[in-house]
């Protein structure tokens, strides 16, 4: 595999040196190209090498009577990749006028997007191979772990937690359906609580909570905590778990109705972690409520006139980042 790949890398540079040589421009040098990416996008810019190879073979003599050397499309597209490189990184000379890529964008779509457009643009007869390529060049990596529940699809996923012995813990409201309730692709009949243990075996641990949002564990990983974000009634509740991770008993852990009349921002229970005592901080009614692992209401970070949706600690849990509309705070804790 390495020898091929080298080869391929070789055979890009002599076609490019040569295709410059002969239309008298300065040869990018593929191989000091590559070595200054640091291994950046250089799976990619191999494989869109080896795209330029199959793109002219295949389509250049059947799209024109006189095709384009070889050499010379294969340079387009090399030269079109290292533009779209240095417009990220730059450090090399430009030998061409290309589309300038942000910052933000990835190395890896910048160069396939670059190869893409150069081929495309001189043999449109490429299109469909060239496209078909971006979509798998552009194709995020991912497993599911899950995709429904007896076949039929979630409602919409909100939160996770893992636990020490693989198990992921996760809330499905009905927040992401466009008609929620009432939205005629809904599938399942309830909000529900699952689990996906290190098997990879699915369970319904609950079915009973409206609007389940916000889902942690406490410390020794005995209790789990869910957050329901019903507009009138928001609740926190607590269940204690089995060695295996199922649920063996519990309930409403916190009725935070009387805080939703009387708060300022209305809003149901949402995201939330827990600080180094065990002690839930979680987004609701006027801000971060603040709840001890015994039900009771510790205090409040009040957030004024914004909702807010999540909060999170650092390391070592002595300062809070919490997210309110179009903002972001950062709270320092004390004790």
């Amino acid at each position: 595999m390495k020898k091929i790949i080298c080869l391929s890398a070789i055979i890009s540079t002599i076609l490019v040196i040569s295709s410059c040589q002969k239309f008298g421009a300065k040869p990018p040098g593929n191989i000091e190209f590559a070595k200054g990416m640091r291994n950046e996008g250089l799976q990619t810019l191999l494989t869109w090498n080896n795209a330029g190879l199959q793109a002219w073979a295949r389509f250049a003599f059947a799209a024109d009577p006189a095709p384009m050397p070889e050499s010379r499309f294969y340079a387009i597209t090399n030269l079109a990749m290292h533009d779209a490189l240095n417009s990220i990184r730059p450090k090399y000379k430009t030998y061409a006028s290309v589309v300038k890529y942000p910052g933000n964008v990835s190395i890896d779509a910048a160069i396939a997007t670059a190869a893409h457009d150069a081929m495309k643009g001189t043999y449109a007869s490429t299109t469909a191979y060239v496209d078909s390529l971006l979509q798998v060049s552009l194709s995020p990596d991912f497993t599911v772990l899950s995709a429904n529940y007896n076949g039929k699809k979630y409602n919409s996923p909100n939160d996770l937690v893992t636990d020490s012995k693989s198990n992921i813990y996760f809330t499905d409201p009905i927040y992401g359906l466009p008609k929620r309730a009432a939205d005629p692709t809904r599938e399942l009949k309830f909000e529900g609580v699952y689990k996906i243990d290190a098997t990879g075996t699915t369970s319904l641990l609950l079915d009973s909570i409206p609007n389940p949002n916000g889902i942690a564990l406490s410390l020794d990983e005995k209790v789990l905590y869910v957050a329901s974000s019903e507009d009138k009634h928001p609740k926190w509740f607590a269940y204690q778990l089995d060695e295996k991770g199922n649920i063996k008993s519990g309930g409403v852990l916190l009725d935070g109705t009387a805080l939703q009349i009387k708060a300022t921002v209305k809003q149901g229970a949402d995201g939330f972690k827990l600080d180094k005592y065990g002690n839930i901080f979680s987004a609701g009614p006027d801000g971060v409520n603040i709840i001890s692992p015994a039900g009771k209401l510790l205090g409040l970070i009040k957030v004024y006139v914004r909702r807010t949706s999540n909060c999170a600690f650092n390391e070592t849990k002595d300062v809070l980042y919490i997210t309110a509309d179009d903002i972001v705070l950062r709270v320092k804790l004390h004790g």
